[in-house]
C-alpha cells in the first residue's frame, strides 16, 4: 500500500505541474491573412471552424472563423491552411483546411475528420468539391473528367479505389501531371509530426512460478500463479505520426509486484507431519514498451489496436522462502534486462484540434530468472490513461 500511496503522489503531482503550461501548448506561432494584411502572431486551432489568435502571450485573444480570415501559416507545422467554402444540399459550409497539394487541382485535408468528411479538392475555377465518405469517388469522377490516359483512369475504376489520403494524393498528383504538365505541381512539404506527453493508470500485477528443480517435487512444489497486486503506474510516450493509421509508439513507465503462496510439504517419512513453505517474490521494474498502433475508424471517439514488444530493467527483485525449520532464505534472483511483449486495445477522446485523451487497456508480461533452472512469468494488467502535453 505503501508503493501505491507513492506511486499515486507522484502522479498528482505530473499532472498538477503540466496544467501550469497547459494553455500555452496550445499556442503555436504564426500568422494569420485578412484582407489585405498579414498579423504575426500565436495561433490556437480549436477545431475545423474556430481559431483563437493573439500577437504574444500577454495579448488579448481573437477569434476568427474561414468567413473572417482567408487562412492562416503555422511556423512548427511548416503547415499552410486554408479557409474553404462549398456548398452541400443548398447550405454553405467554410471549414479550415489544410494544404496538401497546390497546383493545377489543388488537395486540401481536415486536421480531424468530421463525420465523413476528411478532404477536399479545388478545381481551376476556384469551385471546392468536398470529398465525403462513399460519396468521394463520384465527387472525383464527375470533377476530373479532362484526362484520359488508362493509367490514371484506372484510379478512379470503383474495383481499385479506396478513400485513403495516400490515394487521393496520387490521384490529384496524376490528374495534374496528365492535364497540365508544363504547371508546376507544388507538393506541401510535409513536417515530422510527433505528440508527447504522460501516462498514469491502475494496474494488476501477477506472478507465476515454475520449473523448480524435481528434487523438491516430491516434497513440495513451488510452482503456480502466486497472489494478485494491486498498484499503480506513472510514465510518459512517444508517438511518431499520431495522426496516421499506422503510428509508432514508445513509453517508458515504472510499476511492480509483490507476492506470496503457502506450500504444503510432504514428507513420505512422515505422512501425518504439518508443514509447509511460505514462498515470496517482488520486484520493481522500469519498463521500455516500442508498439506500433493501428487506428480503427474515423470521428470524435477513434478505436485503436496495439502491439509490440517490451524491454524491462529489473530494479530491484527478490524472492524468499521460509518455513517452521527454515528462517527467511534468500532466492537467488536475476536482476538486469528481460524482455516481453504488449498487447492492448485503447480509445481516443477529442479534447481539442490537436490532443485526444487516449484511454487503454493492456496486458504486458515479462520474463524473471534466478541464477539455477526456475523461471517465472510476471504479467501486468494495465488500465492507462495518456495525455498528450507537446504535439506537433
Amino acid at each position: 500500500m505503501h508503493y501505491f500511496y507513492k506511486t499515486a503522489l507522484i502522479t498528482c503531482l505530473l499532472l498538477f505541474l503540466s496544467r501550469a503550461s497547459y494553455s500555452q501548448l496550445f499556442f503555436n506561432k504564426g500568422y494569420i491573412t485578412v484582407t489585405g494584411d498579414t498579423l504575426t502572431g500565436e495561433i490556437r486551432e480549436r477545431n475545423n471552424q474556430t481559431i483563437d489568435f493573439r500577437t504574444g502571450p500577454d495579448s488579448s485573444i481573437q477569434e476568427y472563423t474561414p468567413e473572417q480570415i482567408s487562412g492562416y501559416f503555422l511556423e512548427n507545422d511548416k503547415q499552410t491552411v486554408s479557409s474553404l467554402t462549398f456548398t452541400e444540399e443548398g447550405q454553405k459550409k467554410a471549414y479550415f483546411m489544410r494544404e496538401q497539394i497546390r497546383g493545377y487541382v489543388s488537395l486540401y485535408s481536415l486536421f480531424r475528420p468530421e463525420g465523413r468528411l476528411t478532404h477536399a479538392i479545388r478545381l481551376p475555377s476556384q469551385t471546392v468539391v468536398p470529398l465525403r465518405g462513399n460519396l468521394a469517388l463520384l465527387m472525383l469522377t464527375t470533377n476530373l473528367t479532362a484526362c484520359k490516359d488508362p493509367s490514371f483512369t484506372r484510379l478512379l475504376n470503383p474495383q481499385n479505389f479506396y478513400g485513403s489520403n495516400s490515394q487521393f494524393e496520387r490521384i490529384v498528383k496524376d490528374y495534374n501531371a496528365c492535364v497540365s504538365p508544363d504547371q508546376s505541381v507544388k507538393p506541401v512539404k510535409k513536417s515530422f509530426r510527433y505528440e508527447m506527453g504522460l501516462l498514469a493508470g491502475a494496474v494488476l500485477n501477477t506472478w507465476k512460478y515454475g520449473a523448480a528443480e524435481d528434487r523438491f517435487q516430491s516434497y513440495w512444489n513451488p510452482n503456480g500463479p502466486y497472489s494478485s497486486h494491486y498498484t499503480a503506474t506513472v510514465g510518459g510516450f512517444f508517438t511518431f505520426a499520431p495522426q496516421k493509421k499506422l503510428s509508432l509508439d514508445i513509453e517508458v513507465f515504472y510499476t511492480g509486484y509483490k507476492g506470496s503462496r503457502v506450500v504444503v510439504v510432504n514428507n513420505p517419512l512422515e505422512p501425518t507431519a504439518k508443514d509447509s513453505r511460505l514462498y515470496t517474490f517482488s520486484e520493481r521494474y522500469l519498463a521500455l514498451p516500442i508498439t506500433a498502433r493501428y487506428t480503427l475508424g474515423q470521428g470524435p471517439v477513434r478505436w485503436y489496436i496495439k502491439g509490440g514488444f517490451v524491454l524491462v530493467y529489473e530494479t530491484d527483485i527478490q524472492g524468499t522462502y521460509s518455513g517452521s525449520t527454515i528462517v527467511h532464505t534468500t532466492m537467488p534472483l536475476k536482476s538486469g534486462i528481460s524482455i516481453g511483449y504488449l498487447a492492448g486495445i485503447g480509445a481516443s477522446f477529442q479534447m481539442s484540434q490537436k490532443r485526444n485523451l487516449q484511454v487503454e487497456a493492456r496486458i504486458i508480461p515479462h520474463i524473471a530468472v534466478d541464477r539455477a533452472t526456475r523461471i517465472a512469468t510476471s504479467r501486468s494488467l494495465q488500465l492507462t490513461a495518456r495525455l498528450p502535453l507537446l504535439v506537433h
